[in-house]
C-alpha cells in the first residue's frame, strides 16, 4: 500500500532566447528517479502545460510514480522551463532623415534617439559620428545610432549629412569712389 517515492526530479532550466529543442516529457523523465519499497518496478507517467505571458512561455512537467499494485506517488515531481521567444529587434525613434547644408555650422547638433522592444520595453540608445571630406570639396557626416534587446536582436539607424559650400560670396560693402580733385598727394591702393 505504499505508493513509490520520487528520489531524484530535475530543477528545470531558464532556456535564455528562442532556443532550437525545447525539453519533452522523454527528455524529463530520463532526469527523475523513483523507487518502490518493495522493489518492484516503478512506471513514471508524465504531462506538461504550456503558458505564455508576454515573450516568456513556461512548460510546467508533472511526473507521477507508480507502481505494480497500483500506488501512485501522491507529491508528483514539478519541472518548469522557461524561455523567451523574441525574433524581432528593437524600433528606434526619433532618427532625422538625411539632410544638405552649406556651411558646418548650419549642422544642428545630433538629437536624442530613443529605443523601445516589444519584449524589453525601453532599450538603451548607442551613437557614433563618423566625418570625412572637406567643406569646399564636399564633407560627409554619418551619424549611426544602434541598439540591442536581451536576445541579441539588433537595430541601427543612419543618418548621412552632407556639407558643401556653393554659394559664392557676397559683397555686402562696396565703396563709391570718390572725385580726389587735382594733384592729390596719396593715392588709393588696395
Amino acid at each position: 500500500t505504499t505508493p513509490p517515492v520520487i528520489t531524484a526530479c530535475p530543477t528545470g532550466a531558464d532556456l535564455g532566447c528562442n532556443p532550437a529543442v525545447l525539453p519533452d516529457c522523454a527528455s524529463v523523465t530520463a532526469q527523475v528517479v523513483a523507487s518502490d519499497n518493495c522493489g518492484g518496478p516503478v512506471s513514471l507517467s508524465c504531462g506538461f502545460q504550456d503558458s505564455q505571458a508576454g515573450c516568456t512561455n513556461v512548460r510546467t512537467f508533472t511526473i507521477r510514480a507508480s507502481d505494480n499494485c497500483g500506488n501512485t506517488n501522491p507529491t508528483p515531481c514539478v519541472v518548469v522551463y522557461r524561455w523567451r521567444v523574441d525574433l524581432a529587434p528593437p524600433v528606434l525613434s526619433g532618427v532625422p532623415a538625411d539632410a544638405n547644408y552649406q556651411c558646418l555650422a548650419q549642422v544642428p547638433a545630433p538629437p536624442t534617439v530613443t529605443g523601445s522592444d516589444a519584449c524589453d520595453g525601453a532599450v538603451a540608445v548607442s551613437f557614433s559620428a563618423l566625418t570625412n571630406g572637406s567643406v569646399c570639396a564636399g564633407l560627409t557626416i554619418v551619424r549611426s545610432w544602434w541598439a540591442a534587446d536581451a536576445c541579441g536582436n539588433t537595430v541601427t539607424n543612419r543618418q548621412t549629412i552632407t556639407v558643401r559650400d556653393t554659394t559664392p560670396p557676397v559683397i555686402t560693402a562696396c565703396p563709391t569712389g570718390a572725385d580726389l580733385g587735382c594733384n592729390p598727394a596719396v593715392l588709393p591702393d588696395c
